[in-house]
């Protein structure tokens, strides 16, 4: 079949089919990775005591974040393997286009990210069974509506997507030309460093609370979106100009 007889469609959907069979590492890393954040998590990460006449009662408190700080590493290697180019060349098997290997990886991309979510928010549920195995004691859960859980698993997935399109961002411009995100770092410590002489906060804590101090969903989605569409498209005008493989 000839190029002008493969529609965009067509190739990109091959080449999704492709990543989807072929990635087995991609899903083997995830759950070593988010097991590996479960037996971390379940380790207290406060605790205290206290006493009322003759009871004396300890209490710890546990924590998932290790466990979503372990899922975020994750992705932020998948974004790597993804965006470079020698990972990539499984994907020339059949005539594509730069285009279509962009999209492509930015759908799986998201679909990773979806998925990456969905099993951290879910692999925490796991963290009292392993706390059984070794505290003993009454274990009190928080719980949520199944509103609530959306809501949870819909804010992981943008901070997730936001990881990831970073990532990707930065791997493509390494590519094209090492120094820019090299250039970048330096500015940014310099300015870190100028900022701090003078008492003020680092540049990472607007972005920070611009992010975290959201307390609506939908304005965070809206940011995390926003942003994330910013990162691809940019990393998509660095790599429109290199030419049709085969």
């Amino acid at each position: 079949m000839s190029l002008n007889e493969m529609s965009l469609f067509d190739v990109v959907k091959k080449q999704l089919r492709l990543k989807f069979l072929s990635h087995h590492s991609i899903w083997l890393s995830l759950v070593g990775i988010q097991l590996f954040g479960i037996l971390i998590s379940a380790v207290a990460t406060s605790s205290g005591s206290s006493s009322s006449g003759n009871i004396y009662t300890t209490s710890h408190v546990y924590s998932s974040t290790f466990l979503q700080i372990m899922t975020y590493i994750w992705i932020v290697g998948t974004s790597v393997y993804l965006a470079l180019e020698s990972s990539n060349r499984i994907d020339y098997t059949f005539v594509t286009t730069r285009l279509s290997q962009f999209i492509s990886n930015v759908i799986f991309l998201i679909f990773i990210a979806a998925i990456g979510a969905f099993t951290a928010y879910f692999a925490s549920s796991l963290i009292p069974l392993v706390q059984r195995l070794f505290v003993n004691g009454i274990i009190l859960n928080t719980s949520f509506t199944f509103v609530e859980h959306i809501m949870n698993i819909t804010g992981t997935f943008g901070y997730i997507l936001l990881f990831a399109s970073t990532t990707y961002l930065v791997v493509v411009l390494f590519q094209f030309n090492r120094f820019i995100p090299l250039g970048f770092l330096v500015l940014y410590s310099l300015a870190n460093v100028l900022l701090a002489k003078i008492g003020a906060d680092s540049l990472i804590i607007p972005l920070y609370n611009f992010y975290e101090g959201e307390s609506s969903l939908s304005l965070f989605l809206l940011k995390a979106f926003g942003l994330s569409t910013i990162l691809l498209a940019s990393a998509w005008f660095v790599n429109r100009s290199k030419e049709v493989r085969y």
